[in-house]
């Protein structure tokens, strides 16, 4: 299974969690937090009421992750 350019996912917490995401082909395909932090996989504590947000970049082979600001 191959990501489609541009896919999205939008995972909401309603409660303080904690996530753990890895991607699945770990010989091409990298997670990027920051342009500074790029990984296999990261692990973070949410607060709640957060939206985590991840974006395919095909061209780059990244998933780019991003948090929304508590509501």
């Amino acid at each position: 299974f191959s990501p489609i350019d541009g896919q999205i996912y939008f995972i909401s917490s309603i409660s303080n969690a904690a996530f753990t995401i890895r991607v699945g082909n770990t010989s091409s395909h990298r997670l990027s937090k920051t342009s500074s932090k790029i990984d296999t996989s990261y692990k973070w504590d949410v607060t709640r009421d957060r939206i985590v947000m991840l974006m395919w970049d095909k061209v780059n082979l990244i998933w780019k992750i991003g948090q929304s600001a508590a509501w």
